[in-house]
């Protein structure tokens, strides 16, 4: 049952990429992201990939959640390039065009590290869902970004295991084993992943973006994470939920204005 659990838990779903995003894909420079150094991702099968737009020397990062893919950022290239940006985004490991396999929110966290090791620090940064968590956590480990933009992110990292477990009545004690197995694996404990202390010691300016009606991470989840870190910004929204809002253009304008400021 546990194996079974985990299974589940690290299969990400199938993208859906429209025909625009296609087209800018097409228009993408990929980069393979792997490295034989890396603990994680070692080979390219194990690997993501990494799309870039344009040459300017201010880097932006931007960074899908579970289930999503580079191009879900797709409107959001024309006004960053415009601004004269080199923009980056991720298809994770196991997301996008990269090679299927079980992901977690470690190898998030090894993708992010890797593309600061192959393209060095980018200035700012902006991530949804799990890929927030991913961006709040490599930050607190030195990572380094410039400005972080997250939305619609959860400030308990174990909400995720425990929806899954309420999706599927998986009992408390699966659940319990599931979260360990993926923690030994990567040699970390849920204890330190906790967010409530990761955005204590957070050192980068910060917007936080939340949606009232979001109901696959509350509301409250974006409101605790903006209290906790240091001079972070908290921007509410009406009605946008936890997918759409990646894609209003109120909400882009305002990151994108938050990421650009010197």
């Amino acid at each position: 049952m546990s194996r079974w659990a985990l299974r589940q838990f690290t299969t990400p779903p199938k993208p859906q990429e429209t025909a625009t995003q296609r087209q800018w894909r097409a228009k993408a420079e990929v980069i393979p992201l792997w490295h034989e150094q890396s603990r994680w991702l070692n080979t390219p099968q194990r690997g993501g990939q990494l799309l870039r737009w344009g040459q300017g020397e201010r880097k932006i990062l931007l960074v899908h959640g579970w289930g999503g893919w580079a191009t879900q950022f797709a409107a959001w290239l024309p006004p960053l390039l415009a601004s004269g940006c080199q923009v980056l985004a991720l298809d994770m490991p196991g997301h996008g065009e990269s090679p299927k396999r079980q992901v977690t929110l470690f190898d998030f966290m090894a993708a992010l590290r890797l593309v600061e090791r192959l393209i060095g620090p980018v200035d700012a940064a902006a991530g949804h869902s799990l890929g927030a968590s991913a961006l709040t956590l490599t930050a607190a480990e030195g990572w380094s970004a410039g400005r972080l933009v997250m939305l619609a992110a959860a400030e308990n990292i174990e909400m995720a295991p425990r929806q899954f477990a309420r999706m599927v009545a998986l009992p408390d004690n699966i659940r319990l084993n599931m979260q360990e197995a993926m923690a030994q694996r990567h040699g970390v404990s849920w204890q330190e992943l906790d967010g409530r202390l990761i955005a204590h010691n957070a050192r980068y300016p910060a917007l936080v973006i939340h949606d009232r009606q979001d109901k696959e991470i509350p509301y409250e989840q974006g409101v605790q994470l903006a209290a906790r870190w240091p001079g972070a910004q908290l921007v509410t929204t009406e009605g946008l939920g936890h997918r759409r809002i990646l894609q209003d253009k109120g909400v882009m304008q305002q990151a994108i204005d938050f990421m650009l400021l010197d």
